[in-house]
């Protein structure tokens, strides 16, 4: 075991512990972060032990924490606990329960979409299955074939779903609550209309490879990134490198721009209208549309592999980004200036981040080593993970989450092992550690 400790007169103490036990381990140290963050850590204070004397804590209660200095002022990152709850004295302060597990027989589930109580979900043998909140009765099943949808995403009464054709196909569903009534596929993208538009200049063709060809509108590998933006456009990332941008109304393309190095892998629009690309080239990228293009705003590095998934809170002053490098790194705008700097990093994980999704103050991480992770964010941006859910045999490629009362969500993971689980979280206002008397915050307690 290895501590590292200082102490500061006028800030309680906190207690860091790289590596715990011989068959945990050790966390990398972090690649060079743009912003150059001096980290600190300090020793815990506890009402009722001191830690001078303290004996090695048993793996269920060890945690993680960080202090970070950011322009002159102390921010705590996050804590990992191995625990599942958190209690306050004796009542317990969160709770979650995983509420039902369905299998698919069609195999692995890659993508998952929730939209006006309905769960949409894309796996193997091209099928998208839609599931009543929050039962999880399936109301129908759709789509035959070889393959998998690799992305869904549901935009008014309209579906889009991405396969391994590198096509979009567009669906009607504003019936699909009607008993019988399946989702109507509406087009595929590029349309035919599209190509024989693209017919009339040359100038449409373009060199994709180097002896290859192709009309600029079609992506010519895996759209793995959908999105929707304002003035009714979407967004489609792939691993051609390359991001278009459709207007959802005429179907048309409206623009193709080279986006990184190496395969897009996540898209997600602000409401600002900023656009956030996240790829396997280990960076994040901002882009601004001015007129009828988009052009480069800023790069944010700090990732040491891929970038899986990306999202955004809701006041729009963090973004997120999960990597293969099993981080998930926090992106501060600043007041001051137009961009994000990096604020910090949230750890736990074993394996590659693949998931995010955010609602309210929560964070749900998916990963390769089959967890799911809550993280929770206070008013200083303090994040703490409170929730560590265990029970896929698969990596946990995609979630969804809903707001069911002031202080409970549904979430909703679906894994490579072929099931969906529906998971009910509950927590109260107020979070303290187990064993500890002071409630966790930024703030220093006396």
């Amino acid at each position: 075991m290895i501590v590292m400790m200082t102490e500061e007169a006028t800030s309680s103490c906190l207690e860091f512990q790289r590596s715990f036990a011989h068959h945990r381990r050790p966390i990398p140290a972090d690649p060079p972060i743009t912003n150059n963050l001096q980290i600190k850590v300090q020793e815990s204070s506890c009402s009722d032990a001191d830690t001078s004397s303290q004996s090695q804590p048993s793996s269920s209660s060890n945690y993680l924490q960080y202090l970070v200095q950011l322009n002159g002022r102390h921010r705590t990152l996050h804590s990992v606990r191995d625990s599942e709850e958190i209690s306050a004295g004796s009542s317990k302060a969160v709770s979650s329960v995983c509420q039902k597990t369905v299998s698919l027989k069609t195999g692995r589930v890659a993508s998952l979409a929730l939209s006006k109580g309905v769960l949409y979900s894309g796996s193997e043998g091209n099928c998208i299955t839609m599931w009543q909140q929050p039962n999880l009765e399936k109301i129908l099943e759709c789509g035959s074939g070889h393959g998998i949808v690799k992305c869904l995403l549901v935009a008014g009464h309209k579906m889009f779903s991405t396969h391994q054709d590198n096509k979009v196909r567009v669906w009607e569903i504003s019936k699909c609550h009607l008993p019988g009534n399946k989702p109507v596929p509406y087009a595929t993208l590029p349309t035919i209309k599209n190509y024989l538009t693209a017919l009339l200049l040359p100038q449409n063709i373009v060199q994709v490879r180097r002896h290859k060809t192709s009309f600029w509108i079609k992506h010519i590998d895996n759209i793995s990134a959908l999105a929707t933006g304002h003035n009714d456009l979407l967004y489609t990332g792939s691993w051609d490198r390359s991001v278009k941008v459709w207007k959802i109304s005429s179907l048309k393309c409206l623009e193709s721009f080279k986006a990184h190095d190496d395969a897009v892998n996540a898209i997600i629009i602000s409401k600002s209208g900023h656009v956030y690309t996240g790829s396997a080239d280990a960076k994040v990228k901002i882009w601004e549309r001015n007129s009828k293009k988009h052009m480069l705003f800023s790069v944010l590095e700090g990732h040491s592999s891929s970038v899986n998934a990306l999202a955004i809170s809701p006041d729009e002053s963090l973004l997120y980004s999960a990597s293969s490098d099993r981080r998930i790194l926090i992106w501060e705008r600043e007041e001051s200036a137009r961009h994000m700097s990096h604020l910090g990093t949230l750890r736990g994980h074993r394996q590659a981040v693949l998931s995010l999704a955010s609602s309210a103050d929560l964070l749900c991480s998916g990963s390769t080593d089959k967890t799911i992770r809550v993280w929770r964010r206070n008013e200083d941006n303090f994040h703490q993970c409170i929730w560590v859910l265990e029970g896929h045999a698969g990596p946990v490629k995609a979630l969804s989450i809903s707001q069911d009362t002031e202080n409970a969500w549904f979430v909703y993971s679906g894994s490579l092992d072929g099931q969906i689980k529906e998971w009910w979280l509950s927590l109260s206002s107020k979070i303290c550690f187990a064993g500890e008397e002071s409630f966790y915050s930024g703030k220093t307690t006396s």
